[in-house]
């Protein structure tokens, strides 16, 4: 599965942003998915093999700090982030660039078309994160 993190400070306005700009590129993709977290097929969606996107708010916290370093992420906030897990690799949207529903949307459609400048998460780079 490959996450879409918003990473922020942890105010409650920042998490309430978050959330109101990724639920609905999220809810977007979930529809056009066939993706219903409200049904009994939670169980099955899970134990599957298939991979389906998941959207998270990172706050400022030491699981964010372990993502961060691991693929050597800088301490900028908010930061809207791709992170693909099974290819080892991840993008970032571009600095300054205004986090809206809209900007989120395309993000999101940039990903699944694999039209984002994707960077390795490789072994040296971890080592050398995990040495800072």
């Amino acid at each position: 599965m490959s996450p879409k993190q918003l990473e922020l400070d942890g105010e409650e306005t920042e998490v309430q942003f978050a959330e109101s700009v990724l639920t609905p590129a999220a809810d977007n993709y979930y529809t056009a998915h066939n993706i219903n977290f409200s049904s009994a097929q939670e169980d099955v969606l899970f134990s599957c093999e298939d991979s389906f996107l998941q959207f998270l708010v990172g706050i400022d916290s030491e699981t964010s700090d372990i993502v961060r370093d691991l693929i050597g992420l800088d301490d900028v906030m908010p930061l809207l982030v791709a992170i693909d897990l099974p290819n080892r690799r991840f993008a970032i949207m571009e600095y300054g660039m205004e986090i809206t529903n809209e900007s989120v949307t395309d993000f999101v459609t940039k990903f699944q078309r694999n039209d984002l400048k994707f960077i390795n998460i490789t072994e040296e780079r971890v080592e050398a994160s995990g040495n800072s």
